[in-house]
């Protein structure tokens, strides 16, 4: 049986296999567990007996679970709107949990602790005026979670403005985070179209 410092009995096979279902690793009957080939960020273990009768299942969560998108071409964004920023260049998405799309999104297949960073840079070509802000915010499951920038007092005459930050979060399996911006120049601002600019990671931290 495996015991809760994850060591295992040795005769008993313990069967690897990716989140869809697929084997990832031979059995493995000595006393060692190995899922040098999993490829995944978790995998199910699941121990039978000689008669084949499953013993045990558990999970192996590793905390090197990563995703990177970013934006290269201008996505407006309207006055006064919480708009969701349509990250939609997947650079690399470690367990497929990114979504693109106007309903952007990046949904946790491992629960745990997440750190999320993001920002985008506008064109605002000397619109806002003192009094108007311009503000990146994290939602979880539609709900605001945490505003990671807010920016203020932007000099007039400006052409473009950046929002930068991030937070961390925790999250259950099936929760899901989308980023989202807000600027109330009085018209509506096209984020630049360059990708260096514009860029979400998300890693799992814990």
């Amino acid at each position: 049986m495996i015991r809760p410092d994850g060591s295992h009995q040795a005769g008993i096979d313990y069967l690897l296999t990716k989140p869809d279902g697929r084997i990832a690793a031979d059995a493995d009957t000595v006393d060692g567990l190995h899922a040098d080939d999993s490829g995944a960020a978790d995998a199910h273990v699941v121990a039978t007996n000689a008669d084949g009768d499953v013993k045990l299942q558990s999970i192996i969560q590793s905390t090197a679970i990563a995703s990177r998108a970013t934006r290269g071409t201008a996505q407006t964004i309207p006055n006064a709107t919480v708009t969701i920023i349509n990250y939609d260049t997947v650079v690399y998405d470690q367990g497929s949990c990114i979504t693109t799309g106007a309903n952007w999104r990046y949904t946790a297949k491992v629960a745990g602790a997440y750190r999320i960073s993001a920002g985008f840079q506008l064109i605002t070509n000397g619109a806002f005026t003192d009094g108007e802000t311009l503000m990146i915010i994290v939602s979880l499951n539609g709900a605001s979670a945490a505003v990671i920038d807010y920016v203020c007092n932007i000099p007039p005459g400006a052409p473009n403005v950046a929002s930068y930050g991030s937070t961390e979060l925790s999250m259950a399996v099936d929760d899901y985070i989308d980023v989202r911006a807000f600027q109330n120049s009085g018209s509506a601002r096209d984020l630049v179209n360059n990708s260096h600019y514009n860029w979400i990671t998300i890693s799992r931290i814990a």
